[in-house]
C-alpha cells in the first residue's frame, strides 16, 4: 500500500512538469494581414458582369470612392461590391448586413453602415444589394473602407444625369513634364489600342537628370498611381535609357511601394524622344525622333 501511495505521489509531482512541456509546444498562427488594392461594384448604376466590373478608386489603404448618379426603381438594387474580377461563384462580395423584410435591398440614405464580405466560395452568399429611398434621386459619394467593412453614403448634389466622361489618358512628370501631380501633362490616347498612351518630348541631359516618369491620375502626390523605371542605376533614383523598351513598375504611397524614381538619358543625347507607354503591358518604348 505504501509502495501504491508514492507511485501516486511521484506521478501528481510530475504532472506541472508535464503541462509545462505541453505549452512550450503550443503554435501561435498569426494570420497574414490582407491590404486590399482593388474594389469593384455591381448593380443598377455599375454594371451587371463580374467580369467586366466597374472600379471604384483607391484613396488611400484599403479605401476606395466613386461618384455615381443613383435613381430609384422598383427593384432598386442599386449597388455591391466584389474584391476581384471573374465569374459570380470566384469571388468574393460586400453586401448588407441586413435587408427590408422581404426583399434582397437594404434601403439606406447618407451615413454609414456595415458591410459583409461573403461568397459562393465559402458557403455564405447572399444575394443583397443597396438601394436608396423614392424621391431621393442625386449624384453620391460612395466610399468603402474594406477593412473596416465600412460603407459611407454621401449625397453631394441633386444632378441626376451623368457628367460626359473625361478622356481618359495618363499624365507626365519630371523635367520633361513639370512636376505638379495636381496638373500634370496629359499623353496622347492611342485612338484605336486601349492602354496606349504617347507623347513627343525635348529631353536635355542634366547633373539630376529627372527627365521623366508617369502618373495614372491626377491628384495630391500621396493619392495617385506612379509608373516608374523596374530599377535605376544613376543618382540612386534614375534608369538611364536609349531608344528601345524597358519594363515599368507601378506603385504609390496608398499601397505602401512609393518610388521616387524617372527616367534620364546618357550625356550628350540630347533630342526629341518619342514615348510610347502601354499600361496593360507595363512597358515603355522610347524612340529618338531627332
Amino acid at each position: 500500500m505504501k509502495k501504491i501511495i508514492n507511485k501516486l505521489i511521484f506521478i501528481f509531482a510530475l504532472l506541472p512538469l508535464l503541462a509545462g512541456c505541453e505549452k512550450d509546444k503550443e503554435i501561435v498562427v498569426v494570420e497574414p494581414v490582407e491590404n486590399y488594392t482593388q474594389l469593384y461594384g455591381l448593380g443598377t448604376i455599375f454594371s451587371w458582369d463580374s467580369n467586366v466590373p466597374t472600379e471604384l478608386k483607391l484613396i488611400e489603404q484599403n479605401t476606395f470612392t466613386i461618384d455615381k448618379v443613383i435613381k430609384y426603381s422598383e427593384e432598386n438594387k442599386q449597388f455591391k461590391f466584389i474584391l476581384e474580377k471573374g465569374d459570380w461563384d470566384k469571388v468574393r462580395y460586400l453586401v448588407p448586413t441586413s435587408t427590408d423584410d422581404g426583399t434582397a435591398v437594404k434601403v439606406i440614405t447618407p451615413g454609414e453602415y456595415d458591410m459583409l464580405m461573403c461568397s459562393e466560395m465559402t458557403g455564405d452568399l447572399r444575394d443583397h444589394f443597396w438601394g436608396i429611398p423614392e424621391g431621393s434621386d442625386g449624384t453620391y459619394r460612395i466610399t468603402v473602407n474594406v477593412k473596416k467593412l465600412k460603407l459611407t453614403l454621401e449625397k453631394i448634389s441633386d444632378e441626376t444625369e451623368e457628367p460626359e466622361p473625361e478622356i481618359k489618358t495618363i499624365y507626365g512628370l519630371g523635367s520633361a513634364f513639370g512636376w505638379d501631380s495636381g496638373n500634370p501633362t496629359g499623353l496622347t490616347p492611342d485612338p484605336d489600342e486601349e492602354g496606349i498612351y504617347t507623347a513627343e518630348v525635348n529631353l536635355i541631359y542634366s547633373d539630376e537628370n529627372k527627365q521623366f516618369k508617369f502618373c495614372l491620375e491626377k491628384g495630391d502626390w500621396d493619392k495617385v498611381n506612379y509608373l516608374v523605371p523596374e530599377s535605376v542605376d544613376h543618382n540612386g533614383n534614375v534608369k538611364i535609357v536609349t531608344s528601345g523598351e524597358y519594363p515599368m513598375f507601378k506603385c504609390s504611397e496608398m499601397e505602401g511601394n512609393l518610388r521616387d524614381h524617372f527616367w534620364g538619358i546618357p550625356e550628350g543625347t540630347d533630342g526629341k524622344y518619342k514615348l510610347t507607354v502601354n499600361t496593360q503591358t507595363l512597358k515603355l518604348k522610347v524612340e529618338k525622333v531627332n
